[in-house]
């Protein structure tokens, strides 16, 4: 969602697609999909999808671990556009910063929580 936007889902320039339960080698967690809404031209532009998913898993000392895995599709002519423009690096360090700010929020929460 827009970081200085609205946050209902009327204003926003995504829109959630699916969320769905997911099982992996036996761990069960959450799929997360949303699209980009509003570009301009529509979808024959740009498709820009992003899929998060959430999974608890146990170390091999028994510790339950979350398991955060991300990543983006793009389509359309834009996207070779993005592509040529040598923007594709960019783009994974984005969604690299965007796991590494999740990761020191949950660990900050996890050990200034009080039960």
């Amino acid at each position: 969602m827009k970081r200085d936007g609205p946050t209902n889902s009327s204003n926003s320039d995504h829109v959630v697609i699916a969320i769905d339960e997911i099982e992996r080698d036996g761990c069960k967690g959450w799929s997360i999909v949303w699209k980009t809404i509003g570009i301009p031209g529509g979808d024959w532009v740009l498709r820009a999808e992003r899929v998060q998913e959430v999974i608890e898993t146990k170390s091999e000392d028994g510790i339950l671990q979350t398991e955060y895995r991300t990543w983006g599709t793009f389509g359309g002519p834009m996207a070779y556009l993005l592509d040529w423009m040598c923007t594709k690096a960019d783009i994974v360090d984005r969604f690299k910063d965007w796991v590494d700010g999740l990761k020191k929020e949950a660990e900050s929460v996890e050990h200034n929580s009080t039960p």
